[in-house]
């Protein structure tokens, strides 16, 4: 007899000979030795022996005894034996039959198809697994899968519906499943139906809006009107690509039978591509093309990015405020392109012709335009920047001149309506301006960047006790007050300004900028009082700590997680006194960071037991916290979540990233633990000053 087949049978027996002894033995090892015959099965597999893999799961369950465990040994060994032929049938599908040249199986050699015949039998098992453990999700999901593969697909829907119920909280992977078998079977409505509930689920994930847009794909060009709400609620979330998608494909479907829908999805797909940084003549190839489509809206678009000079004041984009304000912001990106190429007077002749088109300011604060930029304020900053720098472009001074009273005016009515995010956004412009022309004092008290500055970051402070947003750290700002305040000697003030910009700059993990503004702090506290000092020493520290992390040894880790964190051993700032109590929340999400961070380092350097410690302290810190302060936090707790999820006592906690709109739709977010993000302002081109709230959800 040939040797191999001789140490075959010698396993295979050494395998059911222990599979007895250990059946007579405590309860624990019957199903661990349930475990150890699967995980043996598992390998005869990995190897190409699945003859081997089916007897020794055979074999173990014609030896099985009665006992306590004896339904959950056998539901483990139907389920392995189930797996067995489901990953045979995929096997057969590409050309490999695994059993074929193996002797000794119990399969049937040939027969007319063997994919089926495989798939028949795993469901057999999965269907005998399940009255064995009745409830157990993995086979049910297993079964319903098998079924699917069967096209049984009544039944597999049936099946993950039941798994849904019993499952609970997470629904999305099965509604996405139940989804996929209907569209399958061109059961579009079901399908759109289950795509649509699992995305009210997790409306941050792209699967299921994916989806929705696929099954429109195959709907009638009727149909699609139906879809333009929808793309208005992934424009809500920010889920920009899948919301151009959407309306790229009501416009191509629409735009011969309903003109007025497909127009308004151009609007409405201009306006993200303008959130996106930029637009193109080219972008306009994914449309109708110019010789089908004769609405004056794609024609003058089309001008607009050929020629700017050729859009007509009375046309398409000018007969509402919104269309003014979606072609103005297009404009801009065309004149900030001229800037980038060195073409000023071209930037300057467009930027002026927004002034003409452009909403006025306080269109803003309600109706359509809403929470959206106000471009013509941006506009007047560009502008101002171009009359600073190239005083050719305006030689007399008289346009800039134009430019502030315009922001004045703009200034005045927004106190008039109490609209403090437009007064915001106008202190910050102006305090912009007036600084990059060195202007921090004049003899008219406003005029000057100190004074915008200053009640810029005053209104700031005032939206956040109003409005109940968290407040903004905006750096920046206080920074430059900062620089201000010590050109005109007034130390005592810089220093404060440059303590608020550091700990802006450690909420937003600007550690280099939080470095080169404690570069400008450190000479001030020379004569400085004893509380600022320490408070200055203590955001230095907080720094020094968190830019070293990323240069952790594994020793480094193995001994900072061994150190007690409540008694302040691992952060000597933990506790310091320099910060007030209401300062608290800050140190916290300043732990946060640091501890999710030497987590992560403790992941690269090999030490997951470590990692799992700081992970777990640092969830400990956050969770007393309401806000977290950047997106990068929110990056820190899905690792968290990711790393832990396989901890026995953390439980299943996932986290997502919703908007306000979304907490009103779905109130059954709120079931969990919400951070609001804490808002910050962009700057650059744009200076965009307003808050967007999102959140971070913990789903238990």
């Amino acid at each position: 007899m040939n040797i191999n087949r001789i140490l075959t049978t010698v396993v295979v027996f050494v395998a059911i000979t222990l599979w007895c002894i250990h059946l007579s033995g405590t309860q624990t090892g019957s199903l661990e030795q349930a475990r150890e015959v699967s995980r043996l099965a598992q390998k005869h597999m990995e190897s190409g022996q699945w003859s081997k893999a089916e007897k020794v799961l055979i074999g173990a369950l014609g030896t099985t005894l009665p006992g306590p465990n004896a339904k959950k040994i056998r539901g483990i060994l139907y389920f392995s034996l189930a797996y067995l032929y489901k990953k045979a049938s995929e096997q057969y599908a590409v050309g490999n039959d695994p059993f074929a040249s193996q002797s000794g199986s119990t399969t049937v050699n040939m027969i007319p198809s063997m994919t089926e015949h495989y798939l028949e039998k795993a469901a057999q098992f999965y269907n005998k697994a399940l009255n064995e453990l009745p409830g157990n999700l993995q086979v049910m999901k297993n079964y319903a899968l098998t079924l699917r593969k069967q096209n049984k697909w009544q039944q597999a829907i049936q099946m993950l519906e039941k798994s849904a119920e019993i499952d609970g909280k997470n629904n999305y992977p099965y509604f996405i499943e139940i989804g996929d078998i209907y569209l399958e079977n061109n059961k579009f409505q079901q399908a759109l139906k289950f795509y649509d509930n699992a995305y009210r689920l997790n409306p941050a994930d792209e699967t299921a809006p994916e989806r929705v847009i696929d099954v429109y794909r195959l709907l009638k060009p009727n149909r699609l009107k139906h879809l333009f709400p929808f793309c208005k609620q992934l424009v809500k979330i920010n889920q920009t690509r899948l919301a151009k998608e959407g309306f790229e494909l009501i416009i191509n479907g629409l735009y011969r039978s309903d003109n007025t829908i497909a127009e308004d999805a151009l609007l409405n797909w201009t306006e993200l591509c303008t959130k996106q940084g930029w637009i193109t003549v080219n972008d306009l190839n994914s449309l109708p093309d110019k010789n089908k489509w004769s609405s004056p809206a794609i024609k003058e678009l089309r001008n607009v990015l050929e020629n700017y000079k050729t859009l007509p004041l009375q046309g398409w984009w000018t007969e509402s405020q919104i269309k003014r304000h979606v072609i103005s912001a297009v404009m801009k990106l065309i004149g900030i392109h001229f800037v980038v190429n060195g073409k000023y007077g071209e930037a300057v002749d467009i930027y002026r012709t927004i002034l003409d088109i452009a909403p006025e300011s306080y269109m803003y604060s309600w109706g359509e335009l809403s929470g959206k930029p106000v471009v013509i304020i941006d506009t007047v900053a560009e502008l101002a920047k171009l009359y600073h720098k190239y005083p050719q472009l305006d030689p007399q001074g008289t346009h800039f001149r134009k430019l502030t009273r315009l922001l004045y005016r703009g200034k005045g009515l927004a106190y008039q309506q109490e609209n403090l995010f437009a007064i915001q956004k106008f202190h910050t412009v102006l305090g912009l301006i007036y600084a990059e022309r060195n202007q921090w004092t004049s003899e008219w008290a406003p005029g000057n960047a100190i004074f915008q500055l200053r009640h810029a970051l005053d209104v700031a402070q005032k939206r956040a006790r109003v409005e109940k947003k968290d407040f903004q750290p905006l750096p920046h700002l206080h920074r430059l007050l900062a620089d201000g305040y010590l050109l005109v000697e007034k130390v005592n003030l810089a220093r404060i300004e440059y303590m608020e910009a550091m700990k802006g700059y450690l909420d937003i993990d600007s550690l280099d900028n939080a470095a080169k503004t404690y570069d400008r702090l450190e000479p001030l506290l020379e004569n400085a009082p004893d509380t600022e000092v320490q408070k200055a020493v203590a955001l230095n520290k907080i720094l020094l700590v968190r830019l070293s992390i990323s240069q952790w040894s594994r020793e480094d880790i193995e001994q900072k997680s061994k150190m007690d964190y409540e008694n302040a051993a691992f952060f000597g700032w933990v506790k310091d006194n320099a910060f007030k109590s209401k300062q608290h929340s800050f140190i916290n999400r300043q732990c946060f960071k640091a501890l999710a961070d030497a987590g992560t380092i403790a992941i690269q350097v090999g030490e997951p037991a470590a990692a799992s410690h700081f992970y777990h302290v640092a969830y400990g810190v956050i969770n007393k916290e309401d806000v977290l302060a950047s997106m990068n936090d929110v990056s820190r707790l899905s690792k968290i979540t990711s790393v832990l999820s396989e901890s026995p006592d953390w439980g299943k906690k996932q986290v997502f990233v919703v908007t306000d709109f979304d907490l009103k739709a779905n109130p059954s977010y709120k079931d969990g633990k919400i951070w609001s993000l804490m808002a910050t302002e962009q700057l650059g081109c744009s200076m965009q000053v307003g808050i967007t709230q999102t959140f971070a959800k913990e789903i238990k």
